[in-house]
């Protein structure tokens, strides 16, 4: 566009479940870009996401472990029966603690990361339920539409 602001959207279509006469137009300030199922959708794609990766970490806690093993089971061997330069040893050593490090990061973002799924099923649990219970309020009116509570501020 000329000024700059990108094109705006057509608003979406709300429709009515109360005992209105079909498609009801809501203002546009009271529309929202989306629908619960998609919010829904999103947070189940969320903490699905957030699962795997969580996963993953776990996989590589454990590859790195082995080879953290691995390293500390040669470096005595080395420092003992080789004529190494003390720098490679050193070096070897340095490497053994940067893989226990990445261990204890890839332990903790698996924790994280399990956190975060759970975070998204409980936000989406609860979103879910007080949506419900919105949903039965209005219907128990005979409302076609939920009314925010700032509306009926000091009034």
């Amino acid at each position: 566009m000329m000024d700059g602001q990108p094109p705006a959207k057509p608003p979406a279509p709300v429709h009515g479940s109360g005992s209105g006469s079909g498609v009801q137009h809501l203002d546009a300030r009271h529309r929202t870009d989306i629908t619960l199922g998609q919010y829904l959708m999103d947070m189940t794609n969320v903490a699905l996401r957030a699962q795997h990766c969580a996963d993953a970490a776990e996989k590589a806690e454990h590859r790195l472990g082995v080879i953290a093993d691995a390293i500390g089971k040669l470096a005595p061997v080395f420092e003992r029966g080789h004529a190494l330069d003390r720098r490679l040893i050193e070096q070897f050593e340095q490497t053994g603690q940067r893989i226990e490090q990445a261990q204890r990061c890839a332990r903790q973002a698996s924790v994280d990361c399990q956190a975060a799924a759970e975070g998204a099923r409980l936000a989406a649990m609860a979103v879910g339920r007080v949506y419900g219970e919105d949903q039965d309020a209005k219907e128990e009116a005979g409302l076609d539409h939920a009314s925010a509570a700032v509306h009926h501020e000091g009034h």
